[in-house]
């Protein structure tokens, strides 16, 4: 289990450290953040592409190794968080995650278009499709409830703002982690030894979980 910084620099430190210990492990399953898209790796970098996620996205398939998201679906992950929260609520959040997420990467060119390009392809899922149509729906909400952070430049590399789209992010956090430990624990008791990346803030949270959960 391998918790690190996302990043996409192929001469980061920490993706040696990936490869030392993927060599030393051996493993027969392969685990990653997020959700790999179609890689051409003729003339696409995977690191550059998926950070870390690409790097063992490569050595799995270099040595046939099953590779696999540790990620919930979708509509798994927003029925959970809809027994808490409001489907505007979760539709604003889906919406800014990837925005704040892929900003620690350098600004968008565009931040308007590209917000809408998120509010459509994240909120394309039952009970939080149609919630917004537009950017500037979300960017009148953001002005309403956050006035003094401008969204576009925005990384939640150190967090969510204090509110209610903190405590979305928790709880989506929380059972993204819950449903990590399963997997992990029921792949390691059936016998196959499991290769796991993920973002550093994850590993120490599901660390005394996976201890009691794996025989």
């Amino acid at each position: 289990m391998v918790g690190v910084e996302h990043v996409r620099d192929v001469n980061n430190p920490q993706l040696d450290t990936i490869k030392q210990i993927w060599n030393m492990a051996k493993p027969t399953v392969a685990l990653v953040e997020g959700r790999l898209g179609f890689l051409f790796t003729w003339f696409q970098n995977p690191i550059k592409k998926y950070g870390e996620s690409g790097l063992v996205s490569k050595l799995a398939k270099s040595e046939g190794v099953d590779l696999y998201t540790w990620e919930p679906t979708r509509n798994d992950q927003i029925k959970i968080l809809l027994k808490e929260y409001t489907a505007e609520e979760l539709a604003l959040f889906l919406s800014f995650r990837p925005y704040f997420s892929n900003l620690r990467y350098g600004k968008p060119s565009n931040p308007n278009e590209k917000l809408q390009k998120y509010l459509e392809s994240r909120t394309d899922y039952d009970h939080v499709r149609d919630v917004y149509t537009s950017w500037r729906e979300l960017d009148s909400i953001w002005k309403r409830d956050f006035p003094d952070i401008e969204w576009r430049d925005y990384s939640d590399e150190h967090g969510w703002p204090e509110g209610y789209l903190s405590q979305i992010a928790n709880a989506s956090n929380l059972s993204r982690d819950y449903h990590l430990v399963q997997i992990i624990s029921e792949l390691v008791n059936n016998g196959e030894t499991v290769f796991v990346t993920m973002g550093v803030s994850h590993a120490p949270r599901i660390e005394d979980a996976l201890k009691g959960s794996v025989n």
